[in-house]
């Protein structure tokens, strides 16, 4: 009992030294209400997942108009923490270190504006407005720096692109992100940085200096929560990741090797924690699962938008998107005509990833889903067809 109090006030006293610097990690606390762990993983090929990104430089100062170059030192960060390990997994205990995997997700400038027009995936907005990415600057609930019309830049499409808002900020706060579906932020859907916390900047002092912000904040936006979940504390939740151990609350400022609660060895320099950016190193399967899963899910046109800078592949017709889907009082029939001689697979997941139907093609392409014992819902068909994944939401009704 008081090794757990000991342990409670080392992780609170910590937390009170650290509010002391200018800012905290991150913004990102509410946890959606349907969230839930994943159960089953879909299948998927690699090699197609590639996130167009589209960057708006919302700025009051010319120090706020941040280049080009750090602009791109910030890709080269994501990319590499998305992409492969880092040197440093070696200095984790043991029992984590086969835990650690790689997203395999790569990101890129924008090469195609919505309107068909060639870009550079940069947009830069100069407001009369100081401090407009704070969370509070607000007009009848509307972000000021994702609208035009308020002083900020207006997203593109959401459903099609990463939509990241670099301003200045006095909240204290260094980034925030929407989670998959998100009901108040289905039109601003997207990530908001402090212009100071942007890029790779090995040469400035700060914890905050080496880019790691939008790698904690990007896997929000894939559904990825803080390992101790939503709330603080040992037994009230945690992050629905099986292979992350129960952590009592974040962990700030500089590397401990004995940084541990609930009874165990924590995770204090996974991505997901507060700590300084030249600490945070490694996510771990389980919170690559809920990305991959979220990507082929709730977020699957991001995938398949082809808007990316030099790899503009052709993409292959979308079975999925040209079947006429009926709606049936008892559920929905689902036509597949257009494939005659392949074989795949069907499935129906819900908004939390959770498989609730599945079936192997048949002779007829025909498939019907009842809609017993599911709840009204907006659903996700994914097909997998040879080493290609397709995606469609869909209104489950109970008449």
């Amino acid at each position: 009992m008081r090794a757990a109090l000991l342990t409670i006030l080392i992780i609170l006293s910590n937390t009170l030294i650290y509010s002391q610097d200018n800012k905290i990690r991150c913004g990102t606390s509410k946890v959606p209400v349907n969230s839930a762990a994943i159960t089953e993983l879909i299948s998927y090929p690699r090699e197609v997942i590639e996130i167009p990104v589209v960057f708006h430089i919302v700025y009051s100062s010319e120090e706020e108009n941040i280049s080009d170059e750090v602009i791109m030192s910030q890709l080269e960060v994501i990319n590499n923490d998305y992409n492969k390990k880092s040197p440093l997994t070696k200095s984790l205990p043991a029992k984590f270190d086969k835990k650690v995997a790689t997203p395999g997700i790569t990101f890129c400038l924008a090469s195609i504006r919505p309107t068909a027009d060639a870009s550079s995936g940069i947009i830069r907005i100069n407001t009369r407005i100081e401090n407009i990415a704070d969370q509070v600057n607000k007009v009848d609930g509307e972000r000021m720096i994702k609208d035009t019309e308020l002083g900020g830049s207006s997203p593109w499409n959401p459903e099609r692109y990463l939509n990241v808002w670099i301003g200045s900020r006095s909240d204290g706060i260094t980034g925030d992100a929407t989670f998959p579906d998100d009901p108040e932020e289905t039109e601003t859907d997207g990530i908001v940085l402090d212009y100071q916390v942007v890029g790779l900047r090995p040469n400035d002092d700060g914890p905050f200096n080496l880019g790691k912000t939008l790698t904690h904040e990007i896997a929000h936006y894939l559904n990825v929560f803080h390992p101790y979940g939503s709330e603080t504390g040992c037994f009230n939740d945690d992050d629905l990741v099986a292979d992350t151990p129960n952590q009592f609350g974040p962990y700030f400022g500089k590397c401990d090797e004995d940084a541990s609660s609930c009874g165990s060895r924590d995770m204090d320099t996974n991505f997901m924690n507060f700590r300084d950016d030249e600490c945070l190193f490694f996510f771990t399967r389980g919170q690559v699962d809920r990305m991959i899963q979220t990507l082929f899910t709730t977020r699957y046109e991001l995938i398949s938008s082809n808007t990316c800078s030099g790899s503009q592949k052709p993409i292959p017709p979308d079975p999925l998107k040209v079947a006429p889907i009926l709606s049936l009082q008892n559920g929905i029939e689902i036509p597949l005509t257009t494939l005659t001689e392949q074989s795949y697979t069907l499935a129906l997941y819900d908004m939390a990833g959770k498989k609730v139907w599945k079936s192997n093609s048949n002779p007829e392409h025909r498939y019907m889903i009842d809609n017993i014992g599911l709840p009204s819902s907006i659903y996700v068909l994914v097909l997998q067809l040879e080493n290609q994944l397709y995606s469609r939401k869909i209104l489950m009704n109970q008449n």
